[in-house]
């Protein structure tokens, strides 16, 4: 709804790594490319760098915490499915959380 002041200011997404899916390269929400990955014993922290993030004309990156079975190695490229019940909306003129 354009009357919907929340609908004009610009946002910001939130989610947790634990609620990023891996996925294959041509499924998901995004598009993504392995950075870093992160061993922490049971699990690994994936960072990737979102490719062209919808809306945003910065360079996104997002982190991941995945199984052992789902490793990937740097420079990888993997889509990302985004919980959509876990995800948060934050103002990004003051950090204020919306949703």
């Amino acid at each position: 709804n354009a009357d919907d002041p929340v609908a004009r200011q610009p946002l910001r997404l939130g989610v947790r790594p634990e609620d990023v899916l891996i996925t294959t390269s041509d499924e998901g929400d995004l598009r993504a490319r392995v950075e870093v990955v992160e061993p922490l014993g049971r699990e690994t922290l994936l960072h990737v760098s979102v490719e062209e993030a919808p809306g945003s004309s910065a360079p996104t990156s997002i982190r991941a915490l995945v199984r052992p079975e789902e490793v990937r190695v740097r420079g990888d490229s993997v889509g990302l499915q985004l919980r959509r019940d876990r995800l948060h909306l934050f103002d990004s003129t003051d950090d204020s959380r919306l949703v």
